[in-house]
């Protein structure tokens, strides 16, 4: 009877050390899956920023040269800005000291 109670226990013993490889080796295959599926993941994700990315390089290099050149069309004052300074080439508002000692504005 002795023989049959420490055989019982040592196959319970067996069968639960069986038991938890079992689990471990399901977890570690869980954990396979999980990273293989993150890794899809990850390409999924990589592969729509990339052309999201590529997209928006597309689109700028189409519409910046028109924003430009409207942009130039609505603010170009370059004309005005070298007339006035051509004008006022040699000219100027301030009064300078002449060598004699009196002041006098420059034509």
């Amino acid at each position: 009877k002795l023989y049959s109670v420490v055989t019982k226990a040592s196959d319970k013993e067996a069968e639960e050390r069986l038991k938890a490889q079992a689990r471990a080796a399901r977890n570690a295959k869980q954990a396979a899956l999980k990273r293989v599926e993150a890794s899809k993941l990850g390409k999924v994700l990589a592969d729509k920023t990339t052309r999201q990315v590529i997209l928006a390089i597309l689109v700028m290099l189409f519409f910046l040269p028109l924003v430009e050149e409207w942009l130039v069309q609505v603010a170009d004052t370059s004309r005005s800005h070298g007339l006035q300074q051509v004008f006022w080439f040699g000219r100027s508002n301030c009064s300078f000291a002449r060598m004699d000692g009196s002041s006098r504005n420059r034509p």
